[in-house]
């Protein structure tokens, strides 16, 4: 017999010699539906009038825009996770960062409302990066006002200069499985598996993952607190005790929100601390 838990009650100039980067997108959706894979992928244009060593550092200027209409999409999110910064577009979709160090480097946008976009690309002194993000019309169906729980969850995510992926209410509310872990390590495609032989033939819910070529212990945090059993405690919760998931890959992380935690957020004035990474 399973064994269940409730959770606790707690205006930029034109680029030249332009060369287009299709990305391929995954996000808290999970694996896109055929339908969406047959419109064009968001792309990512840089401008390589000049390159110069790895050495040279320099303003790096974008901006970010809708695949469709081509307007701004104000307040995304540039990542650099190499790196560790971020920049925000602003009113006109635009974005600065100084001090930027010319080379090939890994980089994430993400907007609500949108597919989150990524790729590598050659940065140097007279490059200007163009981003086209596809609306995710999934997420604008089901589009309602956020909470001042959720906003603070989501604020802070945009404030990690690592890619983020998001299992928000949508899709615990419509759960058909029970066990929280399975749902994860699908609809986010995270790479889980076994800590160690013994784990694969004991434990059917693994609790490492793989990254960068060797297999690390995944850190489960429920309400800001350390989950100690981690995704084998995970398991034993209830799909419709919680309201999100928030995995960050490179951090080796995965967060864990009940319902009761949120609403603990929307009523009181608490604040969330800022991650260290």
């Amino acid at each position: 017999m399973r064994r269940t838990a409730r959770l606790p009650g707690r205006g930029i100039p034109r680029l030249s010699a332009a060369v287009s980067v299709a990305a391929a997108l995954t996000g808290w959706l999970g694996t896109p539906t055929p339908a969406q894979t047959q419109e064009p992928p968001e792309t990512i244009q840089v401008g390589a009038d000049t390159m110069q060593s790895d050495t040279t550092r320099f303003t790096l200027v974008g901006r970010v825009a809708d695949m469709a209409t081509g307007r701004p999409l104000i307040a995304a999110a540039v990542k650099f996770p190499d790196l560790k910064r971020v920049a925000y577009a602003n009113l006109d979709g635009i974005f600065e960062m100084e001090d930027f160090p010319a080379g090939e480097w890994h980089l994430v946008i993400e907007q609500y409302g949108y597919h989150t976009s990524e790729t590598d690309a050659v940065l140097a002194p007279g490059n200007e990066v163009l981003v086209h993000l596809r609306p995710d019309p999934v997420a604008l169906e089901g589009f309602r006002v956020r909470t001042r729980g959720e906003t603070l969850l989501d604020d802070r995510a945009r404030r990690i200069p690592y890619r983020v992926v998001t299992l928000g209410p949508e899709v615990w509310t419509d759960a058909i499985h029970v066990d929280p872990a399975a749902i994860f390590r699908q609809r986010a495609s995270a790479p889980i598996v076994p800590c160690d032989r013994r784990d694969s033939i004991e434990s059917s819910t693994p609790g490492c993952m793989w990254f960068k070529g060797g297999t690390v212990k995944l850190a489960v945090y429920l309400d800001e607190g350390p989950l100690m059993g981690g995704m084998e405690e995970l398991s034993m919760y209830m799909p419709e005790d919680i309201h999100s998931i928030q995995f960050i890959r490179n951090m080796k992380m995965l967060r864990v929100y009940s319902r009761s935690f949120v609403e603990k957020l929307n009523e009181t004035r608490i604040s969330l601390t800022p991650l260290v990474y």
